[in-house]
């Protein structure tokens, strides 16, 4: 059974229901734990929904590969339309999961630098530096961050995703090359903050870089530290977090070993983060190994590899590690403020024996693989730390259970982010025996509802303003129930009154 009761905490957060035999329903206010971590997943861009049934709702996800080429269709002409319909719709449905959007929009990639994968728009120089196309990527930029404010409304940017990848940055001799992106995310930066202040939204929006590669490579300049990089501490100066992707295995240890993983986190802590906090925004072992048994490490220049019972030991081995790592006293420090995992679900869309399709938790035909329960119970714990949990309760709860059970109430509940809402707790101390249960639940404007019943079962209910679902399965006749509920939107902040809950038995 699911002991989470929702996003980045436990029941052991919560003051314990009233001591009364009667049906209780108490408004509570959650807000983020400065010291919290924050798990969420890559979830092939719209399986949010094996996300929730799995583990219930989560305070991050990581999402979106935009380009500017597929927007900008002509010069100055953006097609939002298609982008709302594909890229846009996704970012709706995960906030209406309450989850915090990690997105990225690449512009810079050129043929010259990486072939094949340009993203700058084909009727501009093929250079970020050429002061055409510079200029038409600010003013791309400034209209895509307030287009992405009025859709969403609060989300966390990464302008140029896996930079040392994607502009060859571990490359021997590549420091020209990034001392010039490092002195175009400046500026991009600073078009990013101003179209959102302009916006009247400056605290809506977040911005990290995402860097990745192994560091330790022999010949990385970036491996060199600080002072060799000058660019990358300008870089993550004019952000607000650093974000990091990191695949790779120590080859001198089993694949199911994580001290790489944990060697690479606190590298980059240690020598570019600063101040600011970090982030794990990719992590994953895929179990192609149970494919194709030929397939080696070796052969994926040591990213994680191997069997399904490998892949459990290796986050089996990464959690407990975490659990000190990033304790004040560790070895992260406390920095480490969200840790993605890629991913929720094997991508059916790549092709069989393809290892970029076995990464998931879950496999094509349904099933959990063996790293699901232990991923599980690992997110269980960190949430019922007082430490580790992504929110806290702010004081005890209000009692609302008169007016909602009347059904002339006007309990308002927002939600601000994945780790900053509100929501009711429903706690009946004995359910009465009946044959049906029917949950009622009305609001004063059309939202999105997530639902946990007695932790075993969560379930998501889109564009309702008066819902009647059927949840005798997950009720317990003659014990205690409990159901959390809780309001979101495409756009956050969001904010809705309530009118009524009720559980009514026939």
């Amino acid at each position: 059974m699911l002991t989470s009761c929702g996003g980045g905490g436990s029941d052991s957060a919560l003051p314990p229901p009233p001591a009364t035999d009667t049906v209780t329903i108490e408004r509570i206010v959650a807000t983020p734990n400065p010291s919290g971590l924050a798990f969420g997943f890559w979830e092939d861009y719209d399986r949010q929904a094996v996300t929730l049934e799995l583990l219930g709702k989560r305070p991050t996800s990581r999402a979106g590969f935009d380009a500017w080429a597929k927007i900008e269709t002509a010069p100055g002409t953006y097609d939002f339309a298609a982008f709302d319909a594909g890229s846009g719709r996704i970012y709706q449905q995960i906030h209406q999961y309450g989850e915090t959007i990690f997105a990225a929009i690449n512009i810079s990639f050129s043929d010259e630098i990486t072939p094949g994968k340009r993203t700058i728009p084909g009727f501009y120089p093929g250079r970020i530096s050429d002061p055409t196309t510079r200029a038409a990527a600010k003013q791309f930029l400034r209209a895509y961050v307030q287009h992405m404010l009025a859709l969403v409304g609060r989300f966390t940017l990464t302008i140029d995703y896996e930079i040392v990848s994607n502009y060859r940055l571990s490359a021997p001799g590549s420091e020209a090359r990034a001392a010039e992106w490092g002195a175009w995310y400046v500026e991009a930066a600073a078009v990013a903050r101003q179209a959102a202040a302009d916006a009247g939204k400056a605290d809506w929006l977040r911005l990290q870089p995402i860097v990745n590669g192994n560091p330790f490579d022999t010949g990385n300049p970036i491996g060199l530290g600080p002072a060799h990089n000058p660019w990358l501490i300008n870089v993550v100066a004019a952000s607000d977090a650093l974000a990091l992707d990191t695949y790779h295995s120590d080859p001198g240890v089993p694949a199911s070993d994580p001290k790489r993983t944990l060697d690479i986190i606190k590298f980059w802590l240690d020598n570019y983060a600063g101040t600011k906090d970090v982030v794990v925004t990719e992590n994953g072992f895929t179990t192609i190994t149970e494919v194709d048994p030929t397939i080696t490490r070796a052969q994926r220049d040591w990213k994680n590899t191997g069997t399904e019972a490998e892949q459990a030991a290796y986050f089996q081995s990464l959690f407990e590690q975490l659990k000190s790592a990033n304790l004040p006293g560790g070895a992260f420090r406390n920095r480490l403020r969200s840790f993605n995992i890629w991913a929720i679900a094997d991508n059916v869309v790549k092709p069989v024996g393809n290892e970029d399709r076995y990464f998931g938790l879950i496999r094509d035909d349904g099933t959990a693989k063996p790293a699901a329960a232990i991923v599980k119970s690992a997110i269980g714990w960190f949430e019922s730390d007082p430490v580790m949990r992504p929110w806290n309760p702010a004081g005890v709860g209000t009692d609302v259970s008169a007016a909602l059970k009347a059904g002339n109430a006007n309990v308002a509940l927002g939600y601000r982010n994945g780790d900053d809402f509100d929501f009711l707790r429903y706690h009946d101390s004995s359910l009465a025996e009946a044959s049906h249960y029917t949950l009622e639940i009305s609001l004063d404007a059309p939202a999105s509802l997530i639902i946990s019943i007695n932790g075993a079962k969560w379930l998501l209910q889109n564009s309702q303003s008066a819902l009647t679902l059927d949840v005798t399965p997950y009720c317990k006749p003659g014990a205690a129930n409990t159901i959390y509920i809780y309001v979101t939107d495409s756009v956050f902040p969001s904010a809705r009154t309530v009118r009524q809950v009720r559980l009514v038995h026939s």
